[in-house]
C-alpha cells in the first residue's frame, strides 16, 4: 500500500469525517476545531481499497529561537486504525522522506503509551525538553515527550544545548 499525500483543504468530506472521528477517539479533539490553521497541513493517508487504515499530518510551523526564525514541520495526529501492521511506521517514514528534499526538522509531541512506536520508527524522543515548549505561555500538560527528526538547520541540537524556553506563537499542532 502506498501513502497518499493531500492538503487538509483537499480532503473529501468522507476522509475528513474519518480523520475527525479517529482524532476525537485518540486525542479528544478534531481537526475541525483547528480547521483554519490546519488547511495548510499535508495529510498522509494509507488506504486499503477505499478505507483509510492510517493517517498523519505535517503542519508547517515557524519557531523563533535565539533571534532566528526556523521553518519546521510539526508531526501531528499519527493514527493507525489497524495496529501492528506497519502502517504507522510507513506514515512516519513517508513524513521523513517528504522532509528530506528541503532537509526540514520534524517536531511533534506524544504520550508515553506511544513511546515504543516512535522508537521503532527511529524517531528521537526527549522528555525534559517538553517542559521548555510553551504554547500561549503554558506548558503542554497532555503530552510526555518531544519527538523529532533533525533537519539541516540543526534546530534540535541548538534547543538541546541551551536551557531557554521555546515559545510557540502559531497554532498548536
Amino acid at each position: 500500500m502506498k501513502v497518499l499525500i493531500k492538503k487538509v483543504k483537499d480532503l473529501t468530506k468522507k476522509e475528513m469525517s474519518f480523520i475527525n472521528t479517529n482524532r476525537l477517539k485518540e486525542f479528544g479533539a478534531t481537526v475541525e476545531e483547528w480547521q483554519k490553521d490546519y488547511l495548510i497541513a499535508d495529510t498522509f493517508l494509507i488506504k486499503d481499497e477505499e478505507d483509510i487504515v492510517a493517517f498523519g499530518m505535517l503542519m508547517p510551523i515557524k519557531i523563533r529561537y535565539l533571534n532566528k526564525n526556523y521553518n519546521i514541520l510539526g508531526i501531528s495526529s499519527v493514527i493507525s486504525v489497524e495496529r501492528k501492521k506497519g502502517y504507522g511506521k510507513k506514515i512516519i517514514n513517508s513524513m521523513i522522506d517528504y522532509a528530506k528534499p528541503e532537509k526540514k526538522t520534524l517536531i511533534g509531541f506524544c504520550q508515553k503509551h506511544s513511546k515504543k512506536f516512535y522508537e521503532k520508527c527511529k524517531i528521537k524522543l526527549n522528555k525534559p525538553l517538553l517542559k521548555r515548549f510553551l504554547y500561549k505561555n503554558s506548558i503542554n500538560k497532555y503530552e510526555d515527550y518531544v519527538i523529532y527528526h533533525e533537519g539541516k538547520d540543526n534546530l534540535m541540537k541548538k534547543l538541546l544545548s541551551t536551557k531557554l524556553n521555546i515559545r510557540l506563537n502559531g497554532p498548536f499542532w
